[in-house]
């Protein structure tokens, strides 16, 4: 039976190639820790997940990030191998990702603060 695969369950990751720490991966999966064993699986050495944050728009990100991150994407091989970059990705990469997981939490912020505003907690 197939589930339906919900968008807020995706998370958008970047991972280190070991050894090879010039390059990272930037990709998405419903589960961060499975995709990094069958990454591992089809590479000589394996990659290590360093960040992950859940967001609705995972996919949008990423194609976003692979767009603009496409003058350093490295050739590769195994599973996702369209998906590698030189280390250099990381300064778009990281403040990316930071400003999807601190968006989210500031939202959730202003939601309590208006609904204590609403039952005049403050």
């Amino acid at each position: 039976m197939n589930r339906v695969r919900k968008k807020s369950e995706e998370r958008i990751y970047i991972m280190l190639h070991i050894p090879f720490f010039v390059i990272c991966k930037i990709g998405i999966s419903k589960n961060t820790k499975r995709r990094a064993k069958d990454v591992s699986d089809s590479i000589v050495g394996f990659a290590l997940p360093i960040c992950a944050v859940k967001s609705k728009y995972a996919f949008q990100i990423e194609q976003w990030m692979h767009d603009n991150l496409n003058f350093l994407n490295v050739k590769f091989h195994g599973s996702g191998k369209t998906e590698w970059f030189w280390i250099p990705a990381l300064l778009l990469a990281l403040p990316t990702l930071f400003f999807v997981w601190a968006s989210e939490w500031i939202l959730y912020i202003i939601a309590a603060l208006v609904l204590l505003k609403m039952t005049n907690c403050i």
